[in-house]
């Protein structure tokens, strides 16, 4: 609902601001577990995915967030890098799994970053989200504490560094 002219405006003015060496490949994110390869694609093009990777210079990844999580990736030279945009619906179906094996690097090689998202002690869901994670992976289960009959807190840190493990990754700092 933005007006479309504030938002190019006000993406113009993060390019500018930041110094960045080209506008970001822009993502349509609909909590979905899909990731795209930023570096074949014009910069300012918009695509619907919720995580996105590039190894070729200049070019700029972008996700954007209110209470979801950013997971910053690269390896350790930095000629790789990635940004996925995590809520629980897409933690859920893998988007950060499915960035990882998206990279040409090797998990051992690759270092992590979350974001500022909501809070352990701030972001309550139902007996749905709980057993949907559970029955995914039972170590899930860690994340979540009962408040009242079928509501739970949720830390979503939590579950992004349990999958994280999971599938390799042990370079993994933020969220605290």
């Amino acid at each position: 609902g933005d007006d479309p002219r504030a938002v190019v405006s006000n993406r113009a003015k993060l390019v500018e601001d930041l110094c960045l060496p080209s506008e970001p490949v822009w993502l349509e994110q609909v909590h979905s577990n899909k990731v795209i390869c930023a570096d074949d694609l014009a910069a300012g093009q918009s695509v619907q995915a919720d995580a996105s990777i590039a190894s070729k210079q200049g070019v700029v990844c972008v996700v954007m967030t209110a209470d979801c999580l950013p997971v910053f990736i690269c390896n350790n030279a930095g000629t790789e890098v990635a940004v996925a945009h995590a809520g629980w619906r897409g933690l859920h179906a893998g988007i950060i799994a499915n960035t990882v094996k998206a990279m040409n690097s090797s998990v051992d090689a690759l270092l992590v970053s979350l974001g500022p998202a909501i809070g352990a002690g701030e972001f309550e869901v139902g007996e749905d989200v709980l057993t949907a994670f559970v029955d995914k992976n039972s170590a899930n289960r860690s994340a979540f504490v009962s408040t009242t009959k079928g509501h739970y807190l949720c830390d979503i840190y939590q579950l992004a560094r349990t999958e994280l493990r999971s599938i390799g990754v042990e370079k993994i700092a933020g969220g605290n």
